[in-house]
């Protein structure tokens, strides 16, 4: 071996210094945040960095560490973008920004408040089927809540569910409009308060409804997520219907100054903020082609 080559080889940076370097000033870091914040603030950021999101996010910076000290500035720059897109798509702030960017308009919306609906419309994906085969409440099942409580409340004097499922899509097993039956007659609304329409996707839906309802004018109320009520409502006016929006499920939360910790934990993607990002990129690509 030449001694240009064994100087070389002596300035190339070990992948173990890098990591172990890297977990040391995260401990360093972490325990700073102990003695600032105390121990469950502390506890709670070093378990964000263990989840998959946060292991991701750490290795693609010990990744630029590398790159940067082995002196390949091109890679370094592709990983830092990659690790840079990632970090604003899993963002806390801004998950919860573009969240509010759909949600604003339904926060002074009180459901429980209104005066009483002749049909309130529980549009599908508040529920689904468990491996055991039971109908279950998915993460948007705040739909099915509120659809039970606008009926015991009086508020709804007859349900509508919608929804078919996609065989292509969700194989075997139940319709949306299905499910959504079976979890509101469990939790007491009776069956024959209760009407199933089909629909594949909101659109189909909205017509479907419009069929429903023509030539008639009856006082009519919509539950969806309230990140989705935006999109329903068009869809639901280029069909010549004007529900009195009923929001549920909402991914923002009350707007109250965040804590120190809660700023610390939104730097670093959280699966949560991935899917709030998606979710919200979702409807507004729905508005550009006219769903």
């Amino acid at each position: 071996m030449t001694d240009s080559t064994s100087s070389a080889s002596l300035h190339q940076p070990s992948v173990i210094r890098v990591l172990l370097g890297f977990g040391l000033v995260s401990v360093a870091v972490l325990m700073l945040i102990r003695i600032l914040l105390g121990r469950m603030v502390a506890e709670k950021i070093a378990t964000t960095l263990m989840l998959p999101c946060g292991i991701l996010w750490s290795l693609q910076m010990c990744c630029v560490a590398l790159a940067i000290t082995s002196r390949q500035r091109n890679v370094a720059t592709a990983i830092f973008c990659v690790w840079l897109m990632y970090t604003v798509c899993g963002n806390g702030l801004l998950a919860d920004i573009l969240a509010r960017s759909l949600e604003d308009r339904f926060t002074a919306s009180h459901p429980l408040h209104e005066a009483p609906f002749d049909y309130v419309i529980v549009l599908g994906g508040g529920g689904s089927q468990g491996a055991n085969l039971r109908m279950q409440g998915n993460g948007s099942g705040d739909r099915i809540l509120l659809a039970a409580q606008l009926y015991h409340a009086d508020i709804a004097r007859r349900l509508i569910c919608t929804g078919k499922r996609i065989a292509g899509m969700d194989g075997e097993g139940p319709d949306p409009s299905d499910i959504a039956f079976d979890l509101l007659t469990g939790l007491g609304v009776p069956g024959d308060a209760i009407e199933r329409v089909g629909g594949h996707n909101t659109a189909e839906e909205m017509l479907t409804l419009r069929q429903r309802f023509e030539g008639r004018s009856p006082r009519v109320g919509l539950v969806t997520s309230a990140w989705h009520l935006p999109r329903a409502l068009r869809l639901a006016s280029h069909n010549g219907l004007t529900p009195v929006p009923l929001p549920a499920d909402f991914m923002s939360g009350p707007d109250e100054p965040w804590t120190p910790g809660q700023w610390i934990s939104s730097m670093i993607p959280q699966a949560e903020n991935l899917l709030t990002v998606a979710r919200v990129t979702k409807e507004h690509l729905a508005a550009l082609v006219g769903r």
